[in-house]
């Protein structure tokens, strides 16, 4: 197996005597098995997760709405399809962000837009996200440029709470808004992307429905141990 998150994933399978196959070695795609029972992993998605739940948590915009029906604090967003649509979100945030609405792009590779201050350079940041999309009409997906601490906040069903700072700092958020978050889709393994801004206030930028697990430092282990404690209490029992 090519990551070392599956292989710490495989060989805390095997402590719990859950037997592990390889279906597909260069995707890291297994198949656990405990007594009669099995259940696929990949990478850190399983079937845990619904096709309708992953398809709506991937959808930045759908995502978002979803949040914010429920009361969870998110960074400002609009959906645009134009130029003329998208100058009254830069007019109110004066710097913002643009994005590729995934799913609908060939390749997300076109990342994040980031500065964009001026209408010469969203209409170029428009423009470079087309160019990545078979339908030329896709969306382009807007957020405000949020200052503050970028982080990454790991739920696991919807209990255990684990946080990465990209600036290695020790974030404090409010656990309680993001276990609601994971509520919200029903999900048992989630990620969120935020900003913890002034005052503590985390807005939540991003859902993760298939989360790296390594990013978290040496807490890694730990989340691996809770990860597979989840499968096998939830699937194989």
């Amino acid at each position: 197996m090519k990551s070392q998150q599956a292989k710490l994933i495989v060989q805390e399978l095997k402590k719990r005597k859950v037997k592990v196959t390889v279906l597909r070695e260069n995707n890291d795609f297994i198949i656990a098995q405990k007594g009669g029972k099995h259940t696929f992993i990949k990478d850190t998605m399983t079937e845990l997760c619904s096709t309708t739940t992953f398809t709506l948590a991937n959808n930045m915009h759908a995502a978002l709405v979803r949040l914010k029906k429920h009361g969870i604090p998110v960074c400002p967003y609009k959906k645009v399809v134009n130029i003329k649509q998208a100058l009254p979100f830069l007019r109110k945030h004066g710097k913002i962000v643009a994005k590729a609405v995934r799913l609908l792009v060939k390749n997300d590779g076109v990342g994040v837009l980031s500065d964009l201050s001026t209408q010469k350079q969203l209409a170029s940041a428009i423009s470079l996200i087309r160019s990545f999309a078979t339908n030329k009409r896709v969306p382009v997906f807007l957020q405000k440029q949020l200052s503050g601490d970028h982080c990454r906040v790991l739920v696991l069903d919807s209990k255990k709470i684990y946080v990465y700072s990209s600036n290695q700092k020790d974030l404090i958020v409010d656990k309680g808004v993001f276990i609601k978050a994971a509520k919200a889709f029903n999900l048992a393994i989630v990620e969120f992307e935020c900003f913890v801004t002034k005052g503590s206030k985390s807005l939540i930028t991003e859902v993760e429905v298939a989360p790296d697990l390594e990013k978290y430092g040496k807490e890694n282990i730990n989340v691996i141990k809770d990860f597979v404690n989840l499968i096998v209490n939830r699937l194989l029992k």
